[in-house]
């Protein structure tokens, strides 16, 4: 009776401590769970909101196209249909190149501006590829990264000015060349200036206003 009372005491010790581990283990199971499924709740508040941000960019966006357009038609005068195809084409490919940045980046209210503008840059030199002058764009930054309000605007007065630089200034030349800087104001820490400049024969300031793409950049400006 008393070997039968220590197998039994035995046989439940064995038991308690093998319901100990396993009731740990399923804790640490639930607990586990419990974290994925946090997670997953997290993630799913972060594609909601950024569906809706995507959704209010992409509505702004349109309705910048929509007015762009509005302006295009308006200065029709001299223009070819393939000009002014080309011209809006560039514009909304510049604002497409932000979106893609826009999805790419963990930060939905900041873009990195240098690798931004450089594929506008890259836009317009593509744009002009079949022109026999040689015409060199220069491209330096300083800055990490912009709001998005500020970098749709830059993009499109790069795209305006390379337009109007491959159109008006180099007329008489073989070579050419374009130079672009954007750079932080100091001290100020939200202050960001951008230089354009070419090397071509210049214009006068009073003739410069009346074309779509210099209201365009003052506009945007």
């Amino acid at each position: 009776q008393l070997i039968s009372t220590i197998c039994f005491s035995a046989g439940i010790s064995i038991i308690l401590v093998l319901l100990g581990f396993a009731y740990r283990k399923l804790k640490s199971n639930n607990e586990r769970i419990e974290q994925q499924a946090e997670q997953l709740a997290n993630a799913l508040s972060q594609q909601t909101i950024l569906l809706a941000e995507v959704q209010h960019r992409v509505k702004n966006n349109l309705q910048f196209v929509i007015a762009l357009l509005e302006l295009q038609k308006e200065a029709t005068s001299g223009k070819t249909i393939e000009d002014i195809t080309d011209e809006s084409q560039q514009r909304i490919e510049a604002m497409t190149f932000l979106h893609e940045k826009i999805y790419l980046s963990d930060d939905l209210s900041k873009v990195n501006i240098k690798s931004y503008l450089e594929e506008v840059i890259s836009l317009m030199k593509r744009s002009y590829v079949h022109e026999k002058k040689k015409i060199s764009i220069q491209y330096s930054s300083d800055l990490e990264s912009v709001s998005i309000e500020k970098a749709i605007p830059l993009g499109l007065i790069i795209v305006e000015l390379i337009n109007n630089s491959f159109k008006h200034a180099f007329h008489e030349m073989e070579t050419g060349e374009i130079t672009i800087c954007a750079s932080q104001s100091a001290p100020e820490p939200f202050s960001y200036t951008m230089t354009y400049s070419d090397n071509g024969s210049g214009f006068k300031t009073s003739l410069s206003k009346d074309g779509l793409g210099m209201e365009i950049i003052n506009g945007l400006v």
